[in-house]
């Protein structure tokens, strides 16, 4: 029984220098394998950091106090000779002021469209004047004979020969104008705007097959205008210049639309 409990002792004595040997390497780091530390991006650490430069940006927009203008835009229609005729008298670098005072004393240039907006800096601003027109885009095939005669008013509610819309989309007519306006460095009464002006109008339908299925398309004509420019105060620039949407049946009109901005502080 002696000789059993010693065997026991020797084989422990045995293994406890193995065991040491292997907690150590379990502590030692691995020296050929360097540790890469990744940073948690969702750690509380790094939100707070974020949430502070948030802080700090909306505490030093709010110490800036904003400035107001009235963003004023122009559409006139006129012959496009005469126009190219105009734009040859006009310097460049300089504004469209003596233009807009030559054609609101001529009967030649018709003005179509005069849209205005309040808007301050470093915030967006959206006017707009529509007419929803919802239009079918999908028919259901007519049935029953094109040369039939048509049923009495009372039996059915419309002609057999009638085409059925069965799916519909939406269209905006009319105009809307977005504008941003941001200072510029370094320069005075001068700024940087961003427009975008679009201006949609329903000229009219397009009928399809035979006349008495009524199947009809709307014809819309569009008009759009916009960019980044640099304006000055209280002068008018011009913003384009282009060619008049065609006729319904794709012929030119010969007319040129004209598109001028002003800018003008109001506070």
């Amino acid at each position: 029984m002696k000789t059993y409990i010693s065997l026991i002792t020797v084989a422990v004595g045995l293994l406890s220098p193995c065991t040491n040997l292997l907690a150590q390497e379990e502590e030692k780091p691995n020296e050929s394998t360097p540790t890469e530390v990744v940073s948690d991006p969702f750690a509380p650490t790094q939100m707070r950091s974020n949430d502070e430069q948030t802080q700090k940006i909306l505490d030093q927009r709010s110490s800036e106090k904003p400035v107001a203008f009235r963003l004023r835009l122009e559409i006139w229609e006129l012959d496009t000779k005469q126009f190219a005729l105009q734009l040859d008298d006009v310097k460049p670098g300089s504004n469209f002021n003596a233009w807009r005072d030559a054609s609101l004393a001529s009967d030649a240039a018709a003005l179509l469209n005069t849209p205005a907006v309040r808007v301050e800096t470093g915030t967006k601003s959206t006017v707009e004047s529509i007419l929803e027109h919802i239009y079918p885009t999908e028919y259901e095939p007519p049935v029953g004979d094109k040369n039939e005669s048509s049923p009495a008013a009372d039996t059915l509610p419309m002609p057999q020969w009638a085409a059925v819309p069965t799916a519909f989309e939406t269209r905006n007519t009319g105009t809307t104008l977005e504008a941003v306006v941001r200072s510029v460095s370094g320069e005075t009464k001068t700024w940087d705007i961003w427009l975008s002006l679009e201006s949609v109008k329903l000229e009219g339908d397009s009928e399809y097959g035979f006349p008495l299925m009524g199947i009809k398309m709307p014809d819309f004509s569009s008009y759009r205008a916009g960019g980044i420019l640099r304006l000055q105060e209280g002068a008018w620039q011009l913003l384009s210049a282009q060619s008049a949407p065609p006729n319904v049946d794709g012929s030119p009109t010969g007319k040129t639309r004209v598109s001028i901005v002003r800018l003008d502080r109001v506070r």
